[in-house]
């Protein structure tokens, strides 16, 4: 992609630089949002199975 935008005028290449560097931010968040719900999944499935073998343990 560098190679490429080398190759554009200088104003043109900025503007491709800088639309990739707000997609690649807005993809880490979007990124970032994914990992949390599921690291909250997570947390919330393993209180499940601790609640479901401690009932099977009484």
């Amino acid at each position: 992609m560098q190679k490429v935008i080398r190759k554009l005028p200088q104003k043109q290449g900025k503007v491709i630089f800088d639309y990739m560097t707000e997609t690649s931010n807005n993809n880490s968040d979007l990124n970032e949002f994914y990992y949390r719900m599921g690291l909250r999944d997570g947390l919330e499935l393993k209180e499940a199975i601790k609640t479901i073998l401690d009932t099977l343990m009484e």
